[in-house]
């Protein structure tokens, strides 16, 4: 399964940042996520197959939602033997999505509500079975 992970990364271009296999930990960096969406006012993603959901952020005055200069996370990917059988969790941590950049320090403004849908992680599942 590890092979299978290392095969995916390289062909998506994700830089593997750490693995360790005797807890069957792989991390993945910087994912730079294309497939997002923002959220219906009742929390659902407006978008039901996109990656990542976002909570509608509005500057003040403005009546759009802004939309992300980047968005991005790690993947990270848990491997576990049990009876013989091999079974892989994988989850998106650190998901940031940025908007401009602050005048006074440079550094970009982040979303405040950004979550992954589980529908990535599902897909990667599919190809490593």
């Amino acid at each position: 399964m590890l092979n299978s992970i290392r095969e995916y990364c390289s062909k998506n271009s994700l830089k593997v940042a750490s693995e360790d296999k005797s807890t069957g930990i792989v991390i993945a960096e910087d994912y730079r996520a294309s497939f997002f969406t923002f959220e219906n006012p009742d929390g659902t993603p407006q978008v039901t197959n996109a990656h990542i959901v976002l909570g509608c952020e509005k500057p003040e005055g403005k009546y759009k939602c802004l939309t992300p200069e980047l968005v991005k996370s790690d993947i990270n990917f848990k491997v576990r033997e049990n009876n013989g059988k091999t079974a892989v969790s994988i989850s998106l941590t650190n998901i940031k999505a940025s908007w401009g950049l602050n005048n006074k320090t440079g550094q970009p403004y982040y979303f405040r509500d950004v979550k992954s849908t589980g529908v990535f992680e599902k897909e990667i599942a599919g190809f490593l079975k």
